[in-house]
């Protein structure tokens, strides 16, 4: 599933939802390099169980955020037999823009807790 956002700088955000994959941010980035849904992103991002990861990277001319945000099911025995590691972060992917970015990579940033990324946006505020 895409959506757009216009911001009130006109600028615009693409955003992509990707099916879960076992590995963090795998589909994200296969998206993101060969674009096989014909629309370019600034977020592509996806849900997972057990795990989450995010990266960011210069790609193509553009910078790109990959997300995966991990549910909230805990640690059991099925992680353990599946080799899965203990993850205890990464629930909510939180993504801060910020419409007069000193450079595109400042634009959004993301973050893997929601607390943190308010304490960002309360700073990029008092600028």
């Amino acid at each position: 599933m895409a959506s757009s956002c216009v911001h009130p700088n006109r600028s615009k955000t693409e955003t992509i939802d990707l099916s879960p994959s076992p590995w963090p941010v795998h589909g994200q980035v296969k998206e993101a390099r060969y674009n096989k849904s014909g629309l370019s992103a600034d977020i592509y991002i996806a849900g997972h169980r057990h795990t989450w990861g995010m990266m960011t990277t210069e790609m193509q001319g553009r910078v790109v955020h990959m997300c995966r945000a991990k549910g909230f099911k805990g640690h059991g025995e099925y992680e353990e037999v599946k080799g899965f590691e203990a993850q205890h972060l990464g629930h909510t992917i939180t993504a801060v823009f910020d419409p007069d970015p000193v450079s595109d990579a400042g634009f959004i940033s993301v973050f893997a807790e929601p607390q943190e990324a308010a304490e960002f946006l309360t700073y990029k505020r008092g600028r």
